[in-house]
C-alpha cells in the first residue's frame, strides 16, 4: 500500500507546483497583459481629434493599418501617406510638441496591426493635446497610447521568471522526492 502512495506523491507534488505555477502566471498575465494594450484616444486624420491624457510621461502615436492576418491589402509603406504630416499640440498654449521617431515598432490588438508614428512627452496629469494632420489624400485612424516598452518589459520579465521559479521548484521536488523514494526502497531491500 506504501508504494502507490509514495509515487503519487514523488509524480503529484511537483504536477501541483507547475500548475499551480502556471495558474499564477496565468492569472498575472491576464491582470497586467490588457493594460499594456490600453489606448487614451483614437481618432482621424487629417480631422484630427483631442484627447485628456491623466498622466505626465511618454505617449506614442500609432497608424492603424487594419486587419494584421490580411497582409495583401495593407498599405506598402507602414507610414503615413506622402506628403502628410502629423502634429501634436499642447491645447491649453497652442504650442506644437515634438514627436521624435527614434524607433518604429508595430504592435497587434486582436486582429489590427498598428505601425508607431513616433512618441511625445506630456508635461502634466489632465494635460489636453490635439492630434492633426496636413497632406491626406484618404483619412487614416491613428491612436494615442501611453509608452508601454518599460511596463511590457517588466511583465515579461516577472511572467518569465514565474515560470522558470515554477519550474525549477518542480523538477528540484520530483528529483528530491524520487531520491528519497529509492533511499526508502533500498532500506527495505536490506540493500
Amino acid at each position: 500500500m506504501r508504494k502507490p502512495i509514495s509515487l503519487i506523491l514523488c509524480f503529484g507534488l511537483p504536477a501541483l507546483f507547475l500548475v499551480g505555477g502556471f495558474v499564477l502566471a496565468g492569472l498575472y498575465g491576464f491582470r497586467k497583459i490588457p493594460e499594456i494594450f490600453q489606448e487614451s484616444a483614437r481618432g482621424t486624420l487629417p480631422e484630427g481629434f483631442v484627447v485628456r491624457l491623466n498622466k505626465a510621461g511618454k505617449y506614442t502615436v500609432w497608424l492603424s493599418l487594419g486587419d494584421g492576418r490580411d497582409f495583401s491589402d495593407a498599405p506598402a509603406a507602414e507610414e503615413l501617406p506622402p506628403g502628410s504630416r502629423l502634429f501634436v499640440f499642447d491645447d491649453a498654449s497652442g504650442r506644437e510638441l515634438e514627436v521624435s521617431r527614434w524607433g518604429q515598432s508595430t504592435k497587434f490588438i486582436g486582429d489590427e496591426k498598428s505601425v508607431s508614428l513616433g512618441s511625445f512627452e506630456a508635461v502634466r496629469p489632465e494635460q489636453l493635446i490635439e492630434v492633426k494632420g496636413t497632406g491626406f489624400s484618404e483619412p487614416v485612424m491613428v491612436s494615442v497610447s501611453p509608452a508601454t516598452t518599460r511596463r511590457t518589459l517588466g511583465v515579461v520579465l516577472t511572467l518569465v521568471g514565474i515560470v522558470g521559479v515554477t519550474l525549477t521548484v518542480s523538477i528540484f521536488s520530483f528529483v528530491t522526492l524520487i531520491q528519497r523514494r529509492q533511499c526508502a526502497v533500498d532500506s527495505l531491500s536490506g540493500g
